[in-house]
């Protein structure tokens, strides 16, 4: 077992005191009893957790206060690479353009919020539509496990996509592609009219306290729409919350509460099963599951990163995870050892924890999903 460095109570008081110097805001605290959290149920998920190599830190939030936080590798400031969490953060911003008028909604073209100079040619891809690209449904040839690293690497990484046949009429099939998400931080700033980045920081990341990220940019300049963002893990808990609570933070509607149910309805419906979820299906960039009767919305990211939001408890689940190879598409069963792990725990802990106060009588007669380490 590596030595812990979970917070202490003083060592989290003067964090919080720290962060707020510079300018961060960090979410509220309580003890896991006073929400009616078991902190036996919450120490027991710590332990199995760090047990976990790759686990790097988690974050657990429960009616918008941290519960439960811990920190294997670097400490609460240290930047995690959230990897396809940013499809989540990516839909949100185009949620907060159409809101803003910017974009006239996702049933427009793609081709209208393009460049010139990326418009693809051919009469059949003038019908991708903005919502196509929010459900990787372009129709777009792609291989997300063998050919991610040649076209993150190339010197255009957006004609790399467009150019590519279509395969399926666009809206007719899900093709996970993270090339597909990039496309719309293209449109995003060319509807917007300002760097992406820097309209991220204005109308999302301030509003929630997040002062510092780091964000990967193709060669083209734009910031990869798909992947590449760097967070702090209570950063990512936040994006969890904000959905929680329809958009709305603290006394500011920062994502359109329309967009927030929208994003997190079913678009296209699954049935697969991962580790302890079924019915696996997908919403606007981000993804959908049940635990027995309980459903879940999440943002997800290769090697462990997590925004495990369930809606009924008021609770989010944020681990991160270290993970150093590309991988399999994530439609595919095939999760790393540290993924299926973090996954099975988190979820165990998020559908067997009981809140108290909140209802959730529907789902009292669900049994304790039992954990069994894969390693």
């Amino acid at each position: 077992m590596r030595p812990r460095s979970r917070l202490s109570v003083f060592f989290a008081v003067v964090q919080f005191f720290a962060f707020h110097a510079f300018g961060f805001e960090p979410l509220p605290r309580a003890a896991p009893e006073s929400l009616g959290i078991d902190s036996a149920a919450v120490e027991q998920f710590l332990e199995e957790l760090d047990g976990v190599p790759a686990a790097q830190s988690v974050v657990v939030v429960h009616r918008g206060r941290v519960v439960a936080e811990a920190y294997f590798t670097g400490t609460a400031s240290t930047l995690r690479h959230v990897r396809s969490v940013t499809k989540s953060v990516s839909s949100t911003l185009v949620g907060i353009a159409v809101d803003r008028g910017s974009v006239a909604g996702i049933d427009s073209r793609m081709n209208d919020y393009l460049p010139p100079a990326l418009v693809p040619s051919g009469a059949a891809k003038d019908k991708i539509l903005l919502s196509h690209l929010l459900t990787h449904t372009s129709g777009l040839q792609w291989e997300e496990n063998g050919e991610f690293s040649t076209w993150a690497a190339s010197n255009d990484p957006i004609r790399y996509i467009l150019d590519r046949p279509l395969v399926t009429k666009p809206g007719n099939g899900f093709n996970y592609s993270t090339p597909g998400t990039h496309v719309l931080s293209a449109v995003l700033e060319e509807a917007v009219g300002v760097d992406s980045e820097a309209y991220a920081d204005a109308f999302l990341f301030t509003p929630l306290g997040i002062t510092s990220w780091r964000w990967q940019r193709g060669r083209q300049g734009y910031p990869f729409g798909g992947h590449g963002l760097e967070l702090r893990t209570e950063d990512s808990a936040k994006l969890g919350v904000l959905f929680l609570n329809r958009g709305r933070w603290g006394d500011q509607q920062v994502v359109p509460a329309d967009w927030a149910r929208t994003a997190t309805a079913v678009h296209y419906q699954g049935s697969s099963e991962w580790g302890p979820v079924q019915n696996v299906s997908y919403g606007l960039l981000w993804w959908l599951v049940s635990a027995g009767e309980i459903d879940i919305f999440m943002a997800l990211g290769w090697g462990g990163q997590f925004v495990i939001c369930v809606p009924v408890l008021d609770l989010v689940v944020a681990p991160a995870g270290r993970s150093t190879r590309r991988p399999p598409t994530p439609r595919s069963v095939r999760f790393s050892r540290w993924s299926s792990t973090s996954c099975c725990l988190s979820f165990r802990f998020a559908t067997a924890h009981r809140a108290g106060p909140v209802d959730v009588s529907d789902h009292r007669s669900l049994p304790k999903r039992q954990y069994r380490s894969n390693r």
